[in-house]
């Protein structure tokens, strides 16, 4: 799925601002085994008792908890946005965030035309 011009503009808290996305649990699921964090009003996201301005700050922190920080694993990198799943509630469905922000684009696209 091509990200368009549109989709790389937004941001968790513009997709907060549209009501498809509401403060909450964020969910993912790594090595087997199910994470949760916390999204909140701002955009940023909540996990293991550290706050990150991005949905691939907060992936990768899971995978550090998951795999720890030796040397090899330092450089791992996440696209968040695929990572995390939380409520659509416009659509009323459980997805990934880029599932929402392509959803949210989409409709801006086709309210422009």
């Amino acid at each position: 799925m091509k990200i368009t011009d549109t989709e790389r503009s937004l941001t968790l808290a513009d997709l907060i601002s549209s009501g498809r996305l509401k403060p909450g649990p964020l969910t993912a699921s790594y090595l087997k085994k199910r994470y949760t964090a916390e999204l909140r009003q701002d955009g940023s996201i909540q996990f293991n008792g550290a706050t990150y301005t991005s949905a691939s700050g907060a992936a990768v922190a899971v995978k550090h908890l998951a795999r720890g920080t030796s040397p090899q694993q330092v450089k791992i990198t996440d696209r968040g946005w695929g990572f995390w799943h939380a409520r659509d509630h416009v659509d009323q469905d459980d997805v990934t965030l880029l599932k929402i922000r392509h959803r949210h684009a989409c409709q801006l696209d086709a309210s422009k035309k």
